[in-house]
């Protein structure tokens, strides 16, 4: 199967919000499928060929939808890319790199081009396409097929550069397939797909599942937003939302309004602290699924309703990805690939059965001796409420990032170099140090360490 029109349901009911009247405007699959036609011809006029990519950020949900599905069935890649702040204009950032090229740049904010990531996308990218649709002549041509890439992502470079993984048709509908089992019938979509393992988990599910029925498309501030026309706020309107970052999530579900039928999604592991939403019956339930950008996933899943939650216990959820620990890892068979995946992630028996996620297994060497990250980042929290460590095995160099204003910084740095040193026969220390906002170094639900590395590079080139 392609990721297409005909996969889609075609009882889902779209809404699609609008932030100036406070309305939604609804929409059916025939308005659906006239604007994938408007959008299929609109990339053919502007010369587009199978197996190029594009980036696809109109504003509004379903016009993304739209191009979404219009460049699947053209057999254009997806791109998925994190959104991108200020520092991307003069930081290369390697998960974009990894990327290129990427040939068409999508998007109706035309009057907005002065903001950055859109600055940033229009040089980057070959073309931009402003145009709104406006042939809607009947376009059912399908130029994909099962093994054409479907979307590009790139890996997490936590340990080092992000590499680019691509994902067939043939492989995205086999997954997204069999993540609609916990899909409910009320979906809402804050925006588009913005993480590797989104689109599949959550985004194309959504369109697929045979039990949803009315799809709402908004952003996290319309969710909480007090200024509505309505007695009621938009999170009471759903029964499943999916909020990638963490710091997000938290962020919005404190704002929300009580909706005890909604269950909250998440790439990653749930706090403790959010487990009172649940007693209070604020939420339903908050559901982690882990997974990778190579698998896409869930491999495993965490819920925190669970009477045997433990922050770092998951439960695999069935025979789709075989699991084995192999030399103390996770290894996997990834499906309609049928290749050996090993996530690196150090996992041992729970002991209230499932595995426990104890963390990365790649070894780090900074001048030719190994990194013992607990030991070392044991001692930095004695010091640091709130801070990070990187390591450049390029350079040799340790990076100390503190995320708070500490008016004792430098002789904290100080003392921890010194104990750094005094731990590795002086070939390990703190070469650099910065006060930094968290935030600004985010990519996808992740402290971007790359993102990090490029900045005390940046840093030293000028000092130069």
């Amino acid at each position: 199967m392609i990721i297409s029109r005909d996969i889609i349901n075609k009882g889902i009911a779209y809404h699609d919000y609008n932030p100036g009247s406070k309305e939604f405007e609804v929409k059916t699959f025939n308005d659906l499928d006239k604007l994938v036609n408007g959008y299929k011809n609109l990339l053919v006029k502007n010369n587009a060929k199978v197996n190029q990519t594009i980036l696809v950020a109109p504003i509004k949900g379903f016009n993304n939808l739209a191009a979404f599905i219009a460049a699947a069935e053209l057999g254009i890649g997806c791109v998925i890319v994190n959104s991108f702040k200020e520092k991307s204009l003069y930081y290369s950032d390697s998960k974009v790199q990894a990327l290129l090229p990427i040939n068409y740049f999508i998007t109706d904010e035309k009057e907005l081009v002065d903001l950055t990531k859109h600055q940033f996308y229009s040089m980057l990218c070959d073309k931009v396409l402003y145009e709104t649709p406006t042939d809607f002549t009947e376009n059912l041509e399908l130029w994909a097929s099962e093994e054409t890439v479907h979307h590009l992502c790139t890996s997490s470079g936590t340990s080092g550069t992000p590499k680019r993984i691509e994902h067939t048709h043939a492989f995205t509908y086999a997954v997204s397939k069999r993540n609609t089992f916990y899909m409910g019938k009320n979906i809402m979509i804050t925006g588009r797909p913005t993480h590797g393992s989104s689109l599949a988990t959550f985004y194309v599910p959504a369109i697929i599942s045979e039990k949803t029925e009315n799809i709402y498309f908004c952003t996290t501030d319309d969710i909480t937003s007090k200024e509505l026309n309505k007695p009621y706020t938009i999170s009471n309107l759903c029964d499943s939302l999916q909020i990638v970052y963490a710091d997000l999530l938290d962020s919005t579900i404190n704002k929300l309004t009580k909706n005890p039928d909604l269950t909250v999604f998440t790439l990653t592991a749930i706090r403790p602290e959010w487990l009172k939403f649940i007693r209070l019956n604020r939420i339903k339930n908050i559901v982690s699924l882990y997974g990778t950008s190579e698998t896409s996933g869930p491999i495993m899943m965490q819920y925190g309703d669970d009477p045997k939650f433990a922050p770092d216990r998951f439960e695999v959820l069935d025979d789709f990805y075989p699991v084995t620990i192999e030399n103390g890892t996770l290894e996997t068979i990834i499906p309609v690939y049928n290749r050996y995946n090993n996530t690196q992630d150090i996992v041992e028996p729970h002991l209230n059965g499932g595995y426990k996620l104890v963390g990365r297994k790649d070894l780090i060497r900074i001048n030719d001796l190994v990194i013992p990250c607990r030991i070392y980042d044991r001692e930095l929290y004695t010091l640091f409420s709130n801070a990070t460590l990187t390591y450049d095995t390029l350079q040799n160099k340790i990076y100390l990032t503190v995320w708070y204003d500490d008016p004792d910084l430098k002789n904290k740095v100080e003392k921890f170099s010194k104990y750094l040193r005094s731990k590795s026969e002086r070939r390990h220390f703190v070469s650099d140090y910065d006060r930094l906002e968290y935030t600004d170094f985010l990519s996808g639900i992740k402290l971007d360490q790359e993102m990090l590395r490029q900045h005390y590079r940046k840093r030293n080139e000028n000092n130069i």
